[in-house]
């Protein structure tokens, strides 16, 4: 038990895991087009982000992990996170830093076993029971949200700004991150950081801006500004 316990503070303290700590801007990039894929990567690091994930739901399987090969190169080239949506195979065959889970996913226990190195692992929570039950997989973080509504899942429950408040208040002394999720702007991005989300997960507020690179350095100066105060 004490060797089980050890090798879960290991995941969660590795070296992505606490690069983790230091994410301001998370984007996400859901397309299957490579060539839209890697131009927006390109862009978002050019623009600062921190971490992005690659989320190619409708993407067959050659074409998912050979897109997912070039987007970890952009990002390792800049010193970005870089996270797979869904595919924890994927994820460790690309040699990315992490990969994104959501609710009917493997379950983070059986991910790691197809670990080669230790990688970031995050959860999708949507309610207080999914965020409890999501910390007993000690994952590296959870996503809270849709903080508002958002086109990227429009039939889904908002949660609202005060669930963003409790939830980060519980989270406080897991050891587990929090990132805010859904709907998120550059005009409403301040009220989901002062409501003490950890990081700021986007999509179409980068990926559908005529300039996702301005965009992104837009809701990063927010970000830092917020941090410094």
């Amino acid at each position: 038990y004490a060797a089980y316990t050890l090798e879960k503070d290991i995941v969660v303290f590795s070296e992505p895991a606490e690069k983790f700590k230091r994410v301001g801007l998370y984007v996400i990039i859901s397309s299957s087009l490579p060539a839209d894929v890697l131009s927006l990567t390109h862009r978002c690091v050019a623009g600062g982000a921190d971490c992005i994930q690659l989320r190619a739901k409708d993407a067959d399987d050659d074409s998912r992990f050979a897109m997912a090969v070039e987007f970890v190169q952009i990002c390792k080239a800049a010193d970005v996170l870089s996270i797979i949506n869904d595919r924890a195979d994927i994820a460790v065959a690309a040699g990315a830093d992490g990969v994104h889970l959501g609710q009917n996913d493997l379950p983070i226990e059986q991910a790691r076993k197809l670990q080669l190195a230790p990688l970031i692992f995050g959860k999708s929570t949507h309610s207080l029971e999914q965020l409890r039950a999501a910390c007993k997989e000690r994952p590296t973080y959870v996503s809270l949200g849709p903080v508002f509504a958002t086109k990227i899942k429009p039939t889904a429950e908002v949660v609202g700004l005060d669930y963003v408040r409790e939830r980060t208040e519980e989270l406080a002394d897991t050891g587990v991150g929090n990132v805010a999720i859904g709907g998120i702007t550059l005009d409403n991005v301040g009220q989901v950081l002062s409501a003490g989300a950890a990081a700021i997960a986007v999509c179409s507020a980068v990926t559908e801006a005529s300039d996702p690179t301005a965009a992104c350095r837009a809701l990063k100066e927010k970000i830092a500004a917020f941090k410094k105060e």
